[in-house]
């Protein structure tokens, strides 16, 4: 008897048994693609809400296009919310904090649908984008003034903890570095490019390795303000006061020129921001080093740290 012989009666009764134990769903289906709007001839179940969420919270609106969302509560979410996609049971699940499970309609609704766009990875554009952008600005409304109502004024421990790490975080800003002081520089390139409007502090980048950055922080009393974080590769002596200035006011332009949206994509380094950058009186002075000098700095730094 040949292998081609012996081998085919096997496949059959394997073919078989695979079909029987499919059957008793023994077997995981193959992976579906991600849900968008599945048509339904029949009423929709009810979406399963866990963790102590009431059914009634998400029910009457999980139905149609939002029938396969599950709703859960995370006691360790404060004011963020994730969804992820179970394979398993053709499933999105939509993990909230405790201050979303009872929001208005109007939130369950932003949250149901940013649940769906979220999940549409492949199918990323300009359109969906902005409305993704415009639930995640009406969630976080709810959050901030959900925290506010549910504490009657006082601070809530998520809130408490928040105001602790941003004073940490102002208690160790360091512009005294040790070849320059960022305050002086700052100081100069406000009073030259910006008329000293500028509000914002500065300071050296806590990683060696780390960018430099703009963003808004917060103090202990939730204050928001300006921080410019400037890379440790400038903290050397060969750099020149003209050349860590140019890095300097980089980061004070992303003050005077916020970045925007357009067509829904964020829009940092416009044709705007880069003609504004040019007019920086030592800008090539200051780009060259940047692109040639700056990655030999930390080069040099990394090797004596090692």
């Amino acid at each position: 008897m040949t292998p081609g012989r012996a081998t085919a009666p096997v496949r059959r009764i394997t073919a078989g048994v695979a079909a029987f134990l499919r059957q008793l769903s023994l077997f995981d289906p193959p992976d579906p693609p991600v849900p968008t709007a599945p048509a339904r001839t029949q009423a929709a179940p009810a979406a399963k809400v866990t963790l102590g969420l009431p059914r009634s919270a998400f029910a009457h609106l999980c139905v149609g296009p939002y029938a396969h969302i599950e709703v859960a509560v995370r006691p360790r979410l404060h004011e963020s919310w994730r969804v992820t996609w179970l394979r398993r049971r053709e499933a999105l699940r939509l993990e909230i904090p405790a201050l979303l499970a009872e929001a208005p309609q109007e939130c369950q609704a932003a949250l149901l649908e940013w649940a769906l766009l979220a999940s549409q990875r492949k199918h990323k554009d300009a359109v969906r984008r902005a409305r993704r952008l415009e639930l995640e600005t009406t969630i976080r409304d709810h959050l901030r003034g959900g925290a506010q109502a549910q504490s009657g004024g006082a601070m809530t421990p998520a809130a408490k903890r928040r105001a602790a790490r941003d004073g940490r975080k102002l208690a160790r800003l360091r512009p005294q570095g040790e070849c320059h002081d960022l305050d002086s520089v700052l100081s100069a390139v406000n009073a030259r490019y910006f008329g000293g409007t500028l509000q914002a502090r500065i300071s050296w980048a806590a990683r060696l390795g780390g960018l430099s950055t703009h963003t808004i922080a917060q103090d202990a009393e939730g204050r928001p303000y300006h921080l410019l974080t400037i890379s440790r590769g400038y903290d050397c002596p060969e750099v020149t006061p003209e050349i860590l200035g140019g890095v300097v006011y980089h980061e004070c332009l992303h003050i005077a020129i916020p970045p925007r949206r357009e067509g829904g994509r964020r829009v940092v380094h416009g044709g705007d921001f880069r003609k504004r950058e040019r007019e920086y009186d030592h800008y090539r002075v200051w780009r060259e080093w940047h692109r040639e000098g700056l990655p030999r700095a930390l080069r040099r730094m990394m090797r004596g740290r090692g």
